[in-house]
């Protein structure tokens, strides 16, 4: 995504590229014991304090924002954000939390966390994971809560991280595509598949 960032901001756009806690320099050093958990650590000290690293890293984009609308140059009904990986689950809860994010792109992001419950074995999950969710929500949910707006998702993958075939993905949020249709914005909802070398754009309005 790298490349895709540099030409936006060399085209005149304000990008804010930020490091969710747990990562950049606030990253845990790697414990090899813990890996298939991914940022175990950081998970479990957020839980002892009744609280979810997805929920405090999505308060991170949520101050982002904030200080993107506090800039006289930022065009804020435009404003497009992108995740990938487990910061695609953050992005998801973020912007259904806050509408100020317009055009939402998440790569990479595990299907729902129904699958998570289904496959018996699973990696890098549990710094994703907020407890008891499924008792009240799951990932397409959240996504049928951005219409309106425009949503992207590509490359979905499994809970062993493995990539979806895209009309796998389809039929777990048929749901979001229906919440999308009946509000009639049936073409700002995306899956799609991003092939190596490929450039990503779309989500730029």
């Amino acid at each position: 995504m790298g490349g895709e960032i540099e030409e936006l901001a060399r085209g005149g756009a304000v990008v804010l590229a930020i490091d969710l806690r747990g990562k950049g320099e606030t990253r845990e050093e790697s414990k090899r014991v813990w890996d298939n958990f991914g940022h175990f650590y950081s998970a479990m000290t957020a839980m002892l304090v009744g609280k979810t690293l997805v929920g405090l890293r999505a308060q991170d984009v949520i101050r982002a924002v904030d200080a993107l609308a506090a800039r006289p140059d930022v065009e804020m009904r435009s404003l497009s954000v992108f995740g990938k990986g487990d910061a695609a689950v953050v992005l998801l809860h973020a912007a259904a939390l806050d509408d100020r994010i317009k055009n939402v792109t998440v790569e990479e992001m595990p299907v729902s966390y129904e699958s998570v419950v289904r496959w018996k074995i699973h990696q890098r999950m549990f710094e994703s994971i907020v407890p008891a969710a499924l008792a009240n929500y799951d990932l397409p949910d959240l996504a049928a809560s951005l219409a309106p707006r425009r949503l992207q998702i590509v490359n979905a993958v499994n809970p062993r991280g493995q990539r979806m075939e895209t009309q796998q993905v389809r039929r777990e949020y048929e749901a979001a595509q229906k919440a999308f249709a009946v509000a009639g914005a049936s073409q700002s909802f995306v899956v799609a598949e991003r092939k190596p070398g490929k450039k990503l754009t779309a989500f730029v309005p």
